[in-house]
């Protein structure tokens, strides 16, 4: 089964991703799974770089990390990625400075957390859809 993959310290934040995809149905379609650090994620990684065929599996990573910056861990997920990885830098953040390190680490793209639920869900889901559903991989 495909994979979609929050790496959030946030509690509350990970509740409303929760939220919007039950209320559109994702919880039954995909596999959705928080890590709260960079560590325990990069844990999970180590193990699944050795296990074949894992499917499509899409990151939504939080810049702002403690311990090790969602940047870093994107640099780090990229050693164990294959092509159907896929890794979304998410903040809060407009700064170009923050976007562009976030590409350069290795991110596909970068999203912002709008403070309006309405307008994070719509961003959350479509992000999702283009990434699972439209998108094409080798």
């Amino acid at each position: 089964m495909n994979k979609i993959i929050f790496v959030e310290d946030n509690d509350i934040d990970f509740w409303s991703v929760q939220r919007i995809y039950q209320k559109a149905g994702l919880t039954q379609k995909y596999e959705i799974h928080r890590f709260a650090s960079a560590e325990e994620c990069l844990e999970y990684m180590q193990v699944v770089a050795t296990t074949k065929n894992i499917g499509k599996c899409l990151f939504f990573i939080d810049i702002n990390l403690p311990n090790m910056s969602g940047h870093k861990l994107i640099e780090c997920i990229r050693k164990f990625a294959n092509t159907n990885t896929i890794l979304v830098a998410l903040s809060s953040s407009t700064h170009n400075t923050d976007i562009e390190k976030s590409y350069n680490a290795g991110a596909n793209a970068y999203i912002v957390k709008h403070e309006r639920y309405d307008e994070f869900a719509e961003t959350l889901l479509t992000t999702t859809k283009f990434w699972m559903e439209v998108a094409l991989y080798a």
